[in-house]
């Protein structure tokens, strides 16, 4: 949703917190048995917007992210022409709790980009 948004209004640049590249896909990593594909409407397709964001992107993901896995922050990050990714260790459910420090170093950097 976040990634639609940036695509419709103009901002500087964009930070996700544990990006899933799909509901569907999130949702078939939990439920292996179930066919998400076909349940689930709203599919909210963050690889396939991905490119069309012009924008730099900061993307922080969990080490240890149990809800997603470590490596969909990664992908989704490959997907944005402008993406750098920061690994957070551990998971990135609740970062400005538990580690804020990273969340704002990398939204301080995308401000000091032109």
């Amino acid at each position: 949703m976040a990634v639609e948004l940036a695509l419709q209004v103009p901002v500087r640049g964009l930070v996700l917190l544990g990006p899933f590249t799909s509901i569907p896909a999130a949702a078939a990593r939990h439920f292996p048995w179930a066919p998400v594909t076909v349940l689930v409407r709203d599919r909210f397709d963050t690889l396939g917007r991905a490119p069309r964001v012009k924008m730099p992107v900061v993307v922080l993901g969990g080490t240890a992210d149990e809800l997603l896995g470590p490596d969909m922050s990664r992908r989704v990050c490959a997907a944005f022409p402008r993406g750098r990714f920061v690994a957070v260790p551990g998971g990135p459910q609740r970062p400005l709790r538990r580690r804020p420090g990273e969340l704002l170093t990398a939204v301080a950097g995308l401000i000091r980009r032109p």
